[in-house]
This record gives structure tokens, C-alpha cells and sequence, in this order.
């Protein structure tokens, strides 16, 4: 019996988590559908279910990759690679550090 096809009550179901990340896009934990009780027509159909499932996360993958990274979200920092903050504010490299232009106290 394929794996997304658990039996339950006699009868045949089709489920399929869906990864974490995109749960708010398919705004689902789980695609599930009743098969019924006939296996062979319920793995028929359950592949056909499998299909769409992949389809609908590739689709809501591609979406996700296409959103913006905001840094400040724990998603967008594991999204995002680290940036040198010289790269952010190139003008810190020519500022000269206040600390040291001060001259000595007495």
C-alpha cells in the first residue's frame, strides 16, 4: 500500500503534509481526500491526487521564493546571507572612528 493512502474505517484516504513554509500560501497542514473503499481505484485516483498535491507545492514554492526577504522574520534570516554591514552602509568605510581623532585627557 503506498505510503499516502492510509486505511481507516474500511475505507482508503489520500494525505499529503505540507512543508511548513507554505502552509499560510495553500492554506493547509495537510491536502487529504477520501478515496473509498475499492483499493485499486483509490490508488488510481491517489496518484492522480499525488500529482496535483506536487504540483500545488511547486507552485506555492516558486511563489515563496518570489517573496521579499524581510531580515527582522526568523524565515527571512535563514532565506537571506549574511551581509557585511559595510555592504549596507558603504559610508562607514570612510568615516573616521570618533574614538580615536579625540585627543588625550590630562
Amino acid at each position: 500500500m503506498p505510503p499516502c493512502l492510509p486505511l481507516r474505517n474500511h475505507t482508503y484516504h489520500f494525505r499529503q503534509s505540507v512543508p511548513p513554509e507554505l502552509r499560510s500560501l495553500i492554506g493547509k497542514r495537510e491536502i487529504k481526500k477520501s478515496l473509498g473503499r475499492n483499493y485499486p481505484a483509490a490508488v488510481s485516483l491517489g496518484k492522480k491526487l499525488a500529482v496535483e498535491a506536487d504540483k500545488a507545492v511547486c507552485d506555492a514554492r516558486a511563489q515563496f521564493d518570489n517573496l521579499p526577504v524581510d531580515p527582522f522574520f526568523s524565515e527571512g534570516i535563514r532565506r537571506s546571507r549574511p551581509v557585511p554591514l559595510t555592504e549596507v552602509t558603504p559610508e562607514l568605510e570612510t568615516q573616521s572612528d570618533p574614538i580615536s581623532d579625540r585627543p588625550a585627557e590630562p
